[in-house]
């Protein structure tokens, strides 16, 4: 495979592997996405042919912490350092959904439930950890499991023995 790069002084930030993504519904196989410093997304093929970048804001230059795609690809899923989650429907190629579930605290890491794409598990920087109902949540509908407005679960993650 041939190394895909991101443009000059762009660190890469976070990195996700696709199996079958799917774009205006072709399915291209493999996709790597990843996000940059500078609030860049660049999605190539595994042979290293780029296939689609865009802005994870479109007036502010902030950085993507983490990446991730839904199970079968339909989605891309980001965590900010300005604490917005948002997500990029892959057959539309367009954000369809964000939202701030920490208030302004950054996004430092996601994780999915691949088998079934229904928990979706939020990190912050500030040792904080959401659980949220990921269907609901990007269907408009509050995504929390238990209350029905957004309250974090906090877990400390410091000075543990």
């Amino acid at each position: 495979m041939d190394a895909v790069q991101q443009p000059s002084g762009r660190t890469v930030n976070a990195i996700s592997w696709s199996a079958n993504c799917k774009f205006f519904s072709l399915s291209l196989g493999k996709v790597i996405a990843s996000g940059d410093s500078l609030g860049n997304i660049l999605l190539s093929s595994e042979e290293g042919t780029k296939l689609h970048t865009f802005k994870a804001n479109l007036t502010k230059r902030i950085p993507v912490n983490d990446i991730i795609f839904s199970g079968k690809s339909e989605s891309l899923i980001y965590g900010m350092a300005d604490g917005a989650l948002k997500v990029w429907d892959s057959k539309e190629k367009k954000e369809i959904h964000s939202l701030y579930p920490f208030g302004n605290y950054p996004l430092k890491t996601l994780c999915l439930d691949q088998i079934n794409n229904r928990i979706l598990a939020i990190g912050n920087a500030v040792g904080q950890i959401g659980i949220y109902n990921f269907q609901n949540l990007i269907s408009g509908r509050n995504g929390m499991f238990k209350d029905q407005e957004i309250k974090p679960l906090r877990i400390s993650l410091q000075n543990q023995s």
